[in-house]
């Protein structure tokens, strides 16, 4: 790699990194439903907090990449969240996907710190109600438990995307 990280990707490549994400993201979301069909809203927010996760996995294995796709990628996601009339829904796209990255942040603590965690919040925002200001847990542990498993393989698929994608990129 050049000392200049800038002359080591160009626009092209940063078009393709971003479809690459996309496409992992939207793979990944369908891990989800193999035991249960989201709403079209909770394809949303499976699809903001995969675009998170991705963040965060790239930001770690490859922070060059990360800090040159990241203007772009945000902007990508807010024209995304547009197609799906987002805009209708909330009042503010990107301060909704901030609140949102901060909720999501609170969970995967949550699921470091306690080994007893269960995303029953998470089920509530993916299942029962999407876009709310207020996720709150759910109480439907049989669908939970059940979520919880295509849940973690569906972390896994974004990671292992996240390390393919940037493998690729080198």
């Amino acid at each position: 790699m050049s000392n200049s990280f800038n002359s080591y990707i160009d626009n092209k490549k940063i078009d393709t990194v971003l479809l690459f994400l996309f496409k992992a993201n939207e793979a990944s979301i369908d891990l989800l439903e193999t035991i249960e069909k989201l709403p079209t809203y909770g394809k949303v927010e499976a699809f903001i907090f995969n675009v998170y996760l991705s963040k965060i996995f790239l930001k770690k294995i490859n922070p060059y990449l990360f800090k040159e796709i990241q203007n772009a990628y945000d902007a990508t996601i807010i024209a995304s969240l547009e197609d799906w009339e987002l805009n209708l829904k909330v009042p503010d796209i990107t301060d909704f996907v901030n609140y949102r990255a901060s909720f999501f942040m609170d969970e995967l603590e949550a699921m470091q710190m306690n080994e007893n965690w269960l995303p029953s919040r998470l089920y509530y925002v993916f299942y029962e109600n999407p876009l709310t200001n207020n996720p709150r847990p759910s109480m439907n542990f049989p669908n939970i438990v059940r979520f919880q498993f295509s849940f973690v393989e569906m972390m896994k698929s974004v990671k292992e995307s996240v390390e393919i994608i940037d493998s690729q990129i080198k």
